[in-house]
Parts: C-alpha cells; structure tokens; sequence
C-alpha cells in the first residue's frame, strides 16, 4: 500500500490572479467556488499572474463582480456558456500579455467561478511562458479581497 505524500495548498487565501499548470510536483492547488459549494483540485505548479491592482484595472475584482453580479449570482457551479468565456477573454485582453489566454471551449462544461480551463500559448503570455514550443492546457483562477464585509481576514 502507497501512501499519498502529495501536500494540498487551498488557494482561498490567495489575492490576485493565477495559473495552475497541470504537471506531476507532489502539490495539489485547491480553488473553492461558486459561492463555496464546490471544491476543485489540480496537481501541478502555481503561476501568478498578476499582483492585486486597484479597482477597475485588477482582472480579479472584474472576474468576481461578474461572476457574483446578475448573470450568476455567484452560483456559477455547472459549467460556463459562451458569454462567460467572451466575457473572460475580454477581461484578460485589457492587460497586455495576458491575450495568449484563451478560454478552453471544450471544457467549458467543466469550468466555474475562480476555476476557468484555459488555453495558453507561448508569444505574448507573462514571462513564464515564453519560449513555450506548444499550446497548453491551465486553469485560470483567481481570488479577490473585497474588504471586511467578505468575512475574510488580511
């Protein structure tokens, strides 16, 4: 019998924008969303991606205002549809270098608030990917701090 002795870093804590990059490293990221009811998980390597910024430039605090706002309620549990991911790219294409990000559309039936499939190629994405030969597969995350009223502490 093995023992598993991979370690679990829960990201919910975490402030800003991230990519988790599936690779066998013995650390599982783990992403709790749509309104804390689903936990998601992926062995691999954490890339950040872009520090906390002020309101209206942090890519986080857009993605979160979407995804609690009128369109989902922050109940964005089952997959997303297109608009979402239109909206995600958008969000992503106002940041330069951050346009090589795309949504994953195959999976978006697995993707949700703070854990979106992406495709990342290597031209213009942040500085950890250059010189990619290839398109991959990540997981967008993110999490934003939106103040004592999310019962969250600093």
């Amino acid at each position: 019998m093995s023992v598993d002795t991979r370690v679990v870093v829960d990201l919910g804590g975490f402030e800003g924008l991230a990519l988790i990059i599936p690779r066998a490293t013995g650390v599982i990221y783990e992403q709790q969303g749509c309104n804390m009811h689903h936990r998601r998980r992926m062995e691999g390597f954490l890339a950040p991606i872009l520090a906390h910024l002020p309101p209206p430039c942090d890519i986080a605090n857009q993605l979160t205002l979407y995804f609690d706002g009128p369109k989902w309620w922050g109940e964005c549990c089952w997959g997303i549809d297109d608009e979402t991911a239109d909206f995600v790219e958008r969000a992503l294409s106002n940041m330069p270098g951050l346009n090589d990000i795309r949504v994953d559309r195959a999976l978006m039936n697995e993707s949700m608030e703070s854990w979106i499939h992406v495709r990342v190629s290597g031209g213009e994405s942040p500085g950890v990917f250059y010189g990619a030969a290839a398109e991959h597969g990540a997981v967008l995350t993110w999490c934003w701090y939106t103040g004592p009223e999310d019962g969250r502490s600093r």
